[in-house]
């Protein structure tokens, strides 16, 4: 190899090594409650692993609390506030009112009676495109004598870099059954049939509600008023101000989902499967896809119209 060769290898080297080296702006932090999101030392999320004891069960497995651009909380949990009602509803979480195996019920997976969650591994992973926490965890029913795992567990939870006033997170939860015959359902009532991906926001009786046909109200019913919610506050002077956007991606099994939307202290949801049962198979998963797109509280229903068709398409011209 003569010099200008060499000397040529090592500027591509170098430059090669510059551009893999970017510092990620990301950092994953350990504590006693579980693991936090950090960016440019900013708190974006907690993911709640320890149990902590809201009313007379223990809770784990969700995300509390949840921060705006602005470093401010966004979200509730129990029994942080004096609320005496929802004692269950816990951030950002997912579950499911009705579990069964072979026709037989087996726990509750909303306020987990009978039901439990052993969180096998929690792994993480960053760069300077995204954060990745991945989480492995079995659901158990404790509804008869013997303990039992009957579903298998496996999310991800990513969030990129906050660019022009704007932070996504997405959420991928994928469910596959332990045993035959596991089935779930949202709640058995009505005209809710609450269930699945939740999200329970500070202040909900201040919050706007808009859709992809513009302002909506909460109602006790459910909505279905397609595959995206926005919430945003009032007050776009205050700190506190957050604009966040709910988006159902259309993989999923019963899209466009039905939504219960909240004014009282209770959560948000685009529920899934609904009042019917859902078949978990052993042999193939149930993918649920969700995207936050957290931004500044004022942005346009044609802009949020752009952000979901990227977000649909995969075409992620937003980053």
């Amino acid at each position: 190899m003569n010099k200008y060769t060499l000397v040529f290898a090592l500027m591509v080297l170098v430059s090669c090594n510059t551009t893999n080296s970017k510092k990620s702006p990301f950092t994953f932090i350990e504590n006693d409650q579980g693991v936090e999101l950090h960016e440019n030392g900013q708190k974006i999320y907690l993911y709640q692993r320890a149990p902590i004891l809201s009313g007379e069960i223990y809770y784990k497995h969700y995300i509390h609390p949840l921060y705006n651009l602005s470093g401010e909380v966004i979200t509730r949990a129990y029994p942080e506030e004096e609320i005496e009602w929802h004692y269950n509803h816990r951030g950002i979480f997912w579950g499911w009112r009705q579990m069964f195996i072979q026709d037989e019920f087996v726990g509750d997976g909303w306020v987990m009676d009978s039901i439990d969650i052993d969180i096998k591994e929690v792994q993480t992973a960053s760069d300077n495109k995204r954060a990745q926490l991945s989480l492995h965890v079995n659901w158990i029913t404790t509804h008869s004598d013997k303990a039992m795992a009957f579903i298998d567990e496996h999310t991800t939870i990513t969030v990129y870099p906050t660019q022009n006033e704007m932070r996504i997170i997405d959420f991928e939860i994928s469910l596959k059954a332990l045993v035959p015959g596991v089935e779930i359902a949202g709640s058995d009532d009505d005209y809710k049939g609450y269930g699945g991906f939740s999200i329970r926001i500070a202040s909900p009786e201040t919050l706007l509600f808009r859709s992809e046909d513009g302002p909506e109200e909460a109602q006790a019913a459910q909505l279905h008023i397609g595959p995206w919610v926005d919430f945003s506050t009032p007050d776009l002077s205050s700190p506190k101000k957050f604009g966040l956007s709910l988006f159902c991606h259309p993989s999923i099994p019963n899209f466009p989902s039905p939504w219960l939307l909240r004014s009282e202290g209770s959560m948000q949801n685009p529920a899934f499967p609904g009042w019917d049962r859902t078949m978990i198979s052993m042999d193939h998963e149930t993918i649920l896809r969700y995207r936050i797109i957290q931004h500044d509280g004022d942005a346009e229903i044609s802009v949020i119209n752009r952000w979901y068709s990227e977000y649909a398409t995969g075409n992620e011209a937003t980053q």
